[in-house]
């Protein structure tokens, strides 16, 4: 008697079919990771939302939190202390870069993402010692260092034309680095003498509203800064005069110290004249 057992689900359809966002997004990925349609998209997707629905259940209970985490950390998801929030925060694009073919082109074994699916199909990549020709097969933390090539596999040369374009790649992506950040320093070197320009124009026209304000000041007060200088001019006079003791010369002092004072009263009269 033959029983049929009934196969689990891997992956569930979306639910609106005909969402413009939603298909402009997988067509993105399709093409950023090399998938072969749709289902294997959303065989990702749905072991997300197993990830995520069991984070939900530790709020609850939690007694399964150390498996999940360790079952992340496994696979390379998460390395060092993890929360229920980075668990619930994860994107679909941490779990399709765990994928054999996105490996292979990360460890640059391939020119292109499409070509690392073909090395994995042709059963030229091995992990562990071990051939691999599935490219959807989860790549652990601690076997992601021994992927490498097959030992009957002719791409395990060096000197293969695969392996030389794969060089190349690699050295013109460093010489367009490099010319990228000459350039970046060129221009920040044209830029600072524009502002040094800018800087300048700012103190000549500071040093202009200075010379503008200077002659205002003077107009505004010109009898109280001449009037103490003639003061200033008559005191000066009456000490050299102090020299001699004549009688006549002290007279001569009486006089011109009460020409000064009348000149002050005036002075003063005037101003709160003006002041009035």
């Amino acid at each position: 008697m033959i029983i049929m057992r009934r196969l689990k689900k891997l992956f569930t359809r979306p639910f609106k079919r005909w969402d413009a966002a939603r298909i402009k997004e997988e067509k993105a990925l399709l093409q950023e990771f090399g998938l072969k349609n749709k289902r294997e998209l959303w065989r990702a997707k749905t072991k997300l939302k197993r990830f995520r629905s069991r984070a939900r259940e530790l709020f609850v209970d939690d007694s399964g939190k150390e498996a999940l985490f360790n079952n992340l950390k496994k696979r390379g998801i998460f390395t060092g202390d993890t929360t229920i929030d980075d668990v619930l925060g994860m994107r679909i694009q941490d779990i399709l870069e765990r994928r054999l073919q996105t490996k292979v082109l990360r460890k640059k074994m391939a020119q292109t993402i499409g070509q690392a699916r073909q090395l994995i199909t042709h059963r030229h990549i091995t992990v562990n010692g071990k051939i691999v020709d599935i490219p959807s097969f989860v790549v652990t933390l601690e076997n992601e260092n021994k992927i490498g090539f097959a030992d009957g596999s002719p791409i395990k040369d060096i000197k293969h034309p695969i392996r030389q374009k794969v060089i190349e790649k690699d050295e013109k992506k460093g010489k367009k680095t490099q010319t990228k950040k000459e350039d970046v320093k060129i221009d920040a070197k044209k830029e600072e003498p524009a502002k040094v320009t800018d800087s300048k124009k700012e103190v000549e026209v500071k040093t202009d509203t200075k010379k503008e304000v200077k002659p205002e000041t003077k107009k505004e007060e010109p009898a109280k800064v001449t009037e103490p200088k003639k003061e200033v001019e008559v005191k000066t006079d009456t000490k050299k005069e102090v020299k001699p003791e004549t009688k006549k010369e002290v007279e001569v002092k009486t006089d011109v110290k009460k020409e000064a004072e009348v000149k002050t009263e005036k002075v003063e009269a005037k101003a709160e004249e003006k002041k009035k």
